[in-house]
């Protein structure tokens, strides 16, 4: 029938001489499209090497280096959590050099009060760093102090740059994570080790097949890797993500309200008690 969408090709009959030869009917439209996308899966599915996700270090001193956005001017964002007291912060800075080599402190939601979102332009740059967390600020020094290894573990990934979002307009990745800790810390900034790697990006439809890679599993490993420690249990994890704290590599992580970022008050009792 005509006009139903399937171009049908004949083969000719050779008469005597292929006898077993007889029409045959190709849906030739429906073919394509579906290797089209078979294809398309595919290539969109394809991993990456981790070694690829993980910056080399920058600064002078050598900060190693995690995709994300920020939040429009629009989006309401709420009250930035009241700084802890000196006394408080230096006690749990205490408890947790005794538990921990090194702590690794997620970005989005956690050490700064506000989501990237992957596309943060860089015109919106200067009030993203204006939300870094108070008690990440106060924190820092004081691990720093006590010879803790610092480091940051993103999602916020260069991945994510596209058509939209270029390097000439937006900051992802490890270049918006140094933007952070120069803004913050300038002092302890060349000393943290961050992880700029986002596996729902990198892996996209084949991440189920990929479970070593899921949340923050491969930060973590790179996190030992990088200052040789004994394993992930010498490295405390901050994290706002129900999966990244629930799914880890045997590391210490600890939930932070996404609410409010990273706040010593919410979590002193729970790092006390370790």
């Amino acid at each position: 029938p005509q006009g139903n969408g399937v171009h049908k090709v004949k083969a000719k009959r050779s008469g005597s001489r292929n006898p077993w030869q007889r029409d045959m009917a190709i849906d030739i439209l429906p073919g394509r499209a579906l290797c089209v996308v078979l294809v398309t899966l595919f290539a969109a599915s394809l991993p990456l090497p981790a070694e690829a996700f993980v910056s080399i270090p920058r600064f002078p001193g050598g900060i190693a280096c995690k995709m994300g956005s920020v939040q429009s001017s629009q989006e309401s964002l709420g009250p930035m959590p009241e700084p802890s007291e000196d006394g408080d912060v230096a006690a749990i800075a205490d408890a947790i050099a005794k538990r921990v080599q090194c702590v690794a402190f997620d970005m989005d939601q956690c050490l700064v009060a506000q989501h990237s979102r992957g596309r943060l332009s860089k015109e919106n740059l200067s009030g993203f760093l204006s939300r870094v967390t108070p008690d990440f600020v106060k924190l820092v020094p004081e691990l720093d102090r006590r010879g803790v290894k610092l480091a940051v573990c993103t999602h916020s990934d260069k991945a994510e740059y596209n058509a939209f979002v270029k390097p000439e307009t937006h900051v992802l990745g490890e270049d918006l994570v140094e933007e952070v800790l120069r803004a913050s810390v300038p002092q302890q900034a060349a000393r943290f080790f961050v992880v700029a790697y986002n596996p729902q990006v990198r892996y996209n439809l084949l991440l189920p097949f990929f479970p070593h890679m899921i949340g923050k599993k491969l930060h973590v490993r790179e996190c030992v890797k990088h200052y040789g420690l004994s394993g992930p249990a010498s490295v405390m994890l901050f994290d706002d993500d129900d999966v990244n704290v629930g799914v880890t590599e045997g590391c210490v992580a600890l939930k932070v309200d996404p609410g409010t970022g990273f706040s010593l008050r919410a979590l002193k009792q729970r790092i006390l008690a370790l």
